[in-house]
């Protein structure tokens, strides 16, 4: 078999998960032979672009003007047109897609065209907690339209697999396969000194600095955030307890207001766009998540990586990665829940540390790079021989 071409196709490069794990993927193909092609779209307004991944991790990408996240089918359609466009050109042996409406897209010009592989990651789903009632029906029914005409279908966990397969009933599992993330979480393992986040924000050594990394959109819920800080500090008047918000997003104005009217001004604390992480992860004691569903979200394993305890929801596939030395889970819709475990955390930080220290080597060691490139490097070639 000769070179393999890979068309990736993800609607937007913004900061998260999915995009870096396209990038880092097609980077990594690249680097084993294969030639490769990312195709991205249109940032939304409000929405803080990804695209230095691309000086960082140097790979052949093009940009679709029309490819974005909002349903509108003037944009939609010329999406399409522009995508067989490249697919034409490039002549891809297999297109791999991520998110919803590249899924939708790609995965459509990829059978109008006949490429020989067809096959959609999910990093999670947007059947819940993103759209109402009757938008979600759609995009269901779509999605289980596009699964029979995929060859295979990834997710990134297994309890996700799971929830697609008998909650939603996409595709029968014989259809998935699950093939976890794979990230360079080795930076992690050794980690700056502290201090630079703390002297930004006038913090002392001594102050419990509680961090999370994220969107500030509504699915990660930092509402819940707040009144989770508000219940936590209230409780332990004599502990200087701060929280600091990295990542930026459409809910920032929303949530500075309601910091302002719980009282956290000088507690709660926010970053921006956060570009040195491991400096971020030396400078906080934990790490929190209040999304109300996930799929493998990436801060969770840099965390447990640098060795950090991590306290998140039991929603979507965290429950899948969240080593129970290195974190704790808890139910999503219960604020007690998480003030709880963070109370546990703080009265008995040394222990939670030395355990949390113990268990990053492990979470390196599972969700490394490697392990993802050669997992969907036998899945490729597995498809390939099956269609010559």
């Amino acid at each position: 078999m000769g070179k393999i071409k890979v068309a990736r196709i993800i609607t937007r490069l913004n900061v998260g998960g999915p995009a870096y794990q396209a990038t880092v993927l097609n980077h990594l193909l690249a680097n084993r032979g294969y030639e490769t092609l990312l195709i991205h779209g249109h940032i939304a307004e409000g929405e803080t672009s990804f695209d230095s991944l691309l000086n960082e991790y140097p790979l052949q990408s093009i940009y679709c003007k029309d490819l974005r996240r909002e349903i509108s089918p003037i944009h939609d359609i010329a999406a399409l047109a522009q995508i067989m466009r490249i697919l034409k050109q490039f002549q891809p042996d297999i297109v791999h897609t991520h998110t919803a409406k590249a899924g939708l897209l790609g995965r459509i010009a990829a059978q109008i065209l006949g490429v020989r592989g067809i096959v959609h990651t999910y990093h999670g789903h947007v059947f819940e907690g993103y759209f109402g009632g009757p938008k979600a029906k759609m995009i269901l029914r779509a999605e289980r339209f596009l699964a029979k005409r995929t060859d295979r279908l990834v997710a990134i966990s297994e309890r996700l697999k799971d929830e697609l397969c008998e909650k939603f009933q996409i595709a029968p599992p014989k259809k998935f396969v699950t093939i976890e993330l794979g990230l360079p979480l080795e930076r992690f393992l050794k980690l700056p000194e502290r201090g630079l986040f703390r002297q930004k924000f006038n913090l002392g050594d001594d102050a419990i600095l509680i961090g999370t990394l994220g969107r500030l959109a509504p699915i990660k819920n930092h509402q819940k955030m707040l009144a989770v800080m508000a219940e936590l500090i209230h409780r332990h008047p004599d502990k200087d307890i701060h929280l600091i918000l990295g990542g930026t997003g459409v809910l920032e104005n929303e949530l500075r207001e309601s910091t302002a009217r719980l009282g956290l001004m000088e507690k709660v604390h926010f970053a921006g766009l956060v570009e040195d992480l491991p400096q971020f992860y030396a400078d906080i004691d934990m790490a929190l998540l209040t999304s109300d569903n996930e799929g493998t979200p990436v801060t969770l394993l840099e965390a447990q990586a640098a060795g950090k305890w991590v306290v998140a929801p039991n929603v979507g596939g965290i429950a899948d990665v969240l080593n129970s030395q290195a974190g704790s889970l808890v139910m999503p819709n219960q604020v007690s829940a998480y003030v709880a475990a963070l109370s546990s955390v703080i009265e008995t930080g040394s222990q939670r540390a030395a355990s949390s220290l113990t268990a990053r080597e492990k979470i390196v060691q599972r969700f490394n790079s490697s392990n993802l490139s050669d997992n969907i490097d036998h899945l490729y070639r597995i498809l390939l021989n099956k269609t010559t």
